[in-house]
């Protein structure tokens, strides 16, 4: 180690050593985690609520889209997953415009959600309805166990 009288210490020198230990911290430790989180919130939009129902020959999902009407909803059904996509409506902002609003909570919010399910379904003959803020989705299972079924498992002694 290479030590220095106090009177050949440079302060400057010092912290831009640190500041560069700084960067590389961010740019190789820090960046790549928040990349990572910010690709797992989007998977998973913590503030669109759904419920999943397996029937045995289908499942059955609703998602709570509020203020999202059908022409900016897209629903696309893969065959093991669901993706839905929507905008909340906007033409409340408009009063902005040419009114003194004194009170605003309302807020635009986009909604991305995708779901995958164990078992492969019949995208084709998906159905989606829109009634009062909640979207309600029927995905047909293309091997449709029945619920309880039993499988047999095979045991051998050892």
């Amino acid at each position: 180690m290479n030590v220095k009288k106090f009177e050949d210490f440079d302060a400057g020198e010092a912290l831009r050593k640190v500041g560069e230990a700084f960067d590389e911290f961010r740019t190789t430790r820090i960046e790549p985690l928040m990349k990572k989180a910010k690709s797992q919130m989007e998977d998973y939009n913590y503030g669109t609520k759904v419920t999943i129902c397996d029937t045995g020959a289908e499942y059955s999902i609703s998602v709570e889209v509020p203020g999202v009407d059908k022409e900016t909803l897209k629903v696309e059904a893969t065959n093991f997953g669901l993706n839905v996509e929507g905008k909340s409506d906007e033409s409340w902002e408009k009063l902005t415009e040419s009114t003194n609003i004194l009170l605003n909570e309302r807020d635009t919010s986009e909604i991305h959600r995708k779901l995958t399910f164990p078992e492969e379904i019949k995208s084709a003959e998906t159905t989606a309805t829109l009634k009062n803020g909640i979207l309600y989705v029927t995905l047909p299972k293309k091997n449709p166990r029945v619920v309880g079924e039993a499988i047999p498992v095979q045991v051998q002694a050892v």
